[in-house]
């Protein structure tokens, strides 16, 4: 709910099944109920704060995945380019379990569960 609906027609645009949680769920749905939500439906959360990847070190969760925006321009007309490869080109990480991170200028991966030594 902190992003843009826009984003939703962009990755549609790309190819990607994206929906807004405000075609989901209650606009006031706690971050725990919108993790549930996607970690049965197979889906990837892009958020623009960090309580998802908070949730993640609390519990030891390894699904489901999230692509948190961390720039000040939040928009698909600046950012949207990285997102759109985070979730093409950085798909397995994301298919196993991660925390990808975006700035304006560059791009973090972090698999989950936080703190795993596993490889990948």
């Amino acid at each position: 709910m902190n992003l843009s609906v826009g984003w939703t027609a962009y990755l549609r645009e790309r190819g990607h099944d994206a929906k807004h949680w405000s075609e989901i769920g209650s606009f006031d749905a706690p971050d725990a109920e919108i993790m549930e939500h996607c970690r049965k439906e197979g889906a990837i959360i892009l958020s623009g704060d960090l309580d998802f990847a908070t949730l993640h070190a609390i519990h030891g969760t390894d699904k489901p995945s999230v692509v948190q925006l961390r720039s000040k321009d939040r928009l698909p007309a600046s950012i949207g380019p990285l997102v759109n490869r985070a979730l093409t080109v950085g798909a397995g990480n994301l298919d196993s379990g991660a925390i990808v991170t975006i700035s304006a200028t560059r791009m973090r991966v972090a698999k989950l569960p936080i703190g795993s030594t596993e490889p990948r």
